[in-house]
């Protein structure tokens, strides 16, 4: 993968420009910004993003060159599925629920990745297991670190669930002591909010914080 990822951003301009989009709902873009439209400071960065699953749905909209892209990302997505339902359980069981009791709350299901290109820079310097741990697990800002002297590459993929899942703390996690931290919202609502806030540090989450009649609902 990592030399599929190394290919496309070795080709030409007009090449890679193909896939190129400024629209963040874009199943299949390439682009420099997270969402060019809300973003002040832009990421030093190029990414291609692709929508993994279901992948009959969107191979056919991915990059052709190079010539073996398609069958090593598919086979590639098909595999981190595989890893990405396994922790998906294991962190169900971790908070003594029923193993599949997350992977039921994430609707239809979807996956994404991303091929990140940073090239060297001259001046170097997500989220729904929290509220379905109820805040037991957290999460945590992302950040990539460029280099001054060569260029660097990553492939992350993000498990989500689908936009009309409902998402709210395991009622088993919530007790007198310990009541509900967020209040129940269709990911959907957080996803749209995550996109206007661009590239905003601030925890996204907060929005979505309960008040004391949600509390006690």
């Amino acid at each position: 993968m990592m030399q599929i990822a190394k290919d496309f951003f070795s080709f030409p301009e007009e090449e890679r420009l193909k896939s190129y989009s400024d629209d963040p709902n874009k199943a299949t873009r390439l682009s420099t910004s997270f969402n060019i439209q809300t973003e002040k400071v832009a990421n030093w960065r190029d990414f291609l993003r692709l929508r993994c699953y279901p992948l009959e749905d969107y191979v056919h909209e991915w990059p052709t060159n190079p010539s073996m892209f398609r069958a090593h990302v598919k086979e590639y997505c098909t595999i981190v599925r595989g890893l990405a339902l396994e922790l998906v359980e294991a962190i169900s069981e971790s908070l003594g629920l029923e193993r599949d009791y997350i992977g039921k709350q994430l609707g239809k299901h979807e996956q994404h990745m991303a091929l990140n290109y940073y090239p060297p820079c001259p001046q170097p310097d997500l989220t729904y297991a929290q509220v379905l741990s109820n805040d037991k697990y957290k999460s945590i800002l992302h950040r990539a670190v460029v280099n001054c002297d060569k260029e660097r590459i990553s492939i992350p993929t993000f498990y989500c669930p689908s936009r009309d899942a409902m998402i709210s703390p395991a009622p088993q996690l919530v007790t007198k002591d310990q009541p509900a931290v967020y209040r129940p919202f269709r990911y959907g609502e957080y996803y749209d909010k995550f996109l206007n806030r661009g590239l905003a540090t601030e925890n996204c989450l907060d929005m979505f914080m309960a008040t004391k009649s949600t509390r006690s609902a």
